[in-house]
């Protein structure tokens, strides 16, 4: 699992915790010194010894200071069933940061959208993503008419089986 803008940790910490079980990896990102600093701490006191953390600014190209997660996890033989991305409008920049791994896996991408939907369902379209969902499961691929209203999306390249009790 990959973890972009992980913040303080929250989902890391579930991610981590229920990956663990079957040998997972979780791969958390957080550009923030300070916030980074607390997510190592929520690491640690969790024993979550699955977690790799780093504290990089992400995008699209690795230039400067900001990297990419395909070059990142280019030497690491893994497969990566899951991508979240919250960062606060990059998320575009940070998702085409990680076609090469998209492009193997296809997994399953959560993001926060803060003002850019279209581009990123536009995107994603373009890399075979055919189902979209808010975080209500209501799938917004044929209705674009109210993007306003999906703060997370939810793609996958095949349907998600979801069972709500």
């Amino acid at each position: 699992v990959i973890d972009i803008g992980s913040n303080y940790g929250f989902i890391a910490m579930v991610l981590g915790s229920y990956i663990n079980k079957e040998g997972g990896t979780l791969f958390s990102f957080e550009c923030d010194k300070e916030i980074y600093i607390n997510l190592q701490a929520s690491i640690k006191k969790n024993d979550l010894t699955n977690i790799e953390a780093y504290n990089l600014f992400l995008g699209a190209k690795d230039e400067g200071d900001i990297h990419t997660v395909d070059k990142i996890l280019k030497d690491k033989m893994i497969d990566i069933n899951l991508i979240k991305i919250d960062t606060d409008g990059f998320d575009l920049e940070c998702l085409k940061g990680c076609s090469k791994i998209i492009d193997k896996n296809h997994p399953v991408i959560v993001i926060e959208i803060n003002n850019n939907l279209e581009s990123v369902i536009r995107y994603l379209s373009e890399m075979e993503y055919k189902f979209f969902y808010n975080q209500f499961f209501k799938c917004v691929n044929d209705d674009m008419s109210n993007t306003k209203e999906v703060p997370n999306l939810i793609a996958s390249v095949t349907d998600l089986k979801i069972e709500l009790s």
